[in-house]
């Protein structure tokens, strides 16, 4: 890089970051390269809690992260995964507010599967959404200590991150207040929505699967999810509600349309 990186803008930043991707293993093709790259992210996120409590680790997910790491037999091309991820970081940071910086990259590299509809919403229209999604969530948060989202089709997560930058910009620790899970057919776009939220600290429960026939393959569970306990605060609150109310409760989660 010809700049520090403290001096590098966010364009600049991406620019780079499609630079490195396209110098990896030029024998595979650009969009496998670079869902390795979500997926080599998504699970060291993942597994990462596992340094605090071995029994988090999720070993199958240790197992498919070495097997394909193997795949790039160049030790620079593995190295390159960890710059990106730390590249991917700083566009994050330079940005200050969650945006979907993937998803804007990911149709930059022009390899987005359009049969399966994947067109990723522009940050303009997921704002709207969110703020039309959330209109008076400042209440429910002072009445209930938290709020509960739940996206069907969340796609890379532009509107999710949407709503997490309103939470931001209102000065609330989303690891405290703010819980979601989403679901994505695409394992790809699932995981890029996880990778996104785990890096802004939002407890998170990103399935892969149909929603439609609530059949899910995965579940992947964000650090802070574990780490701040939310299993165990949303059954609380379930209780609690069920006591008040003398019947079954269910969970009111919030419906965001991407």
């Amino acid at each position: 890089m010809k700049k520090s990186d403290k001096s590098l803008s966010y364009d600049e930043l991406k620019s780079e970051f499609i630079s490195k991707l396209k110098t990896i293993d030029q024998s595979k093709r650009l969009y496998e390269v670079f869902q390795d790259f979500v997926f080599f992210s998504a699970a060291s996120l993942r597994n990462s809690v596992g340094q605090i409590d071995s029994s988090f680790m999720d070993l199958d997910l240790e197992n498919e992260y070495l097997k394909r790491m193997h795949g790039y037999e160049d030790l620079k091309s593995r190295q390159a995964f960890c710059e990106l991820l730390g590249m991917l970081v700083m566009m994050h940071t330079v940005k200050q507010v969650p945006f979907d910086v993937l998803g804007q990259v990911y149709m930059e590299l022009e390899i987005a599967n359009q049969h399966l509809g994947q067109y990723y919403t522009p940050s303009a229209i997921s704002d709207v959404m969110a703020n039309m999604t959330l209109q008076g969530f400042q209440a429910t948060v002072r009445d209930q200590g938290f709020i509960t989202l739940s996206d069907p089709a969340c796609g890379s997560g532009a509107t999710l991150l949407s709503c997490v930058k309103l939470f931001v910009e209102n000065n609330y620790r989303v690891e405290n207040t703010l819980y979601i899970e989403a679901t994505d057919i695409d394992r790809h776009a699932a995981l890029m929505c996880y990778v996104q939220l785990s890096l802004w600290g939002v407890p998170c429960k990103i399935h892969v699967g149909n929603s439609l026939t609530m059949e899910m393959r995965e579940s992947w569970c964000s650090f802070m999810y574990f780490m701040k306990g939310w299993k165990m605060k949303l059954n609380r609150f379930m209780l609690q509600q069920q006591s008040k109310s003398g019947e079954s409760y269910v969970p009111n989660f919030i419906l965001v349309e991407s």
